[in-house]
């Protein structure tokens, strides 16, 4: 009886031994209906955040843009916004309608 070693991976650990051969499967379809769970599964989670107001830095901060930016997008009528007690405050919800409603536009 001859025993040969193992191969192992670039970590040092061997490679798992039930490995799962996939055949015949559209990749596109599992990955749209991994998406699908994974969204499903956070969804409660996200529509709290996206409902509850920012503040102007905290909305340019969300959106990986400069405040500047924002207040420029918020002029244009690009990102809706409200005035509450003299303080700009945005809705991430209807600010992500508002910039898919409007996805062909350069927005900064």
């Amino acid at each position: 009886m001859t025993l040969q070693a193992q191969p192992t991976l670039s970590n040092g650990r061997a490679p798992l031994s039930n490995s799962l051969l996939i055949q015949n499967v559209d990749l596109d379809e599992v990955c749209a209906e991994i998406t699908a769970r994974v969204v499903k599964a956070i969804e409660p989670m996200l529509s709290d955040s996206l409902k509850r107001p920012k503040s102007r830095d905290e909305m340019a901060e969300w959106l990986g843009i400069g405040v500047a930016t924002l207040d420029r997008m918020t002029r244009e009528g690009k990102t809706p916004s409200f005035l509450l007690n003299r303080r700009r405050v945005y809705i991430p919800e209807l600010t992500i309608e508002a910039l898919t409603r409007n996805k062909g536009e350069k927005l900064s």
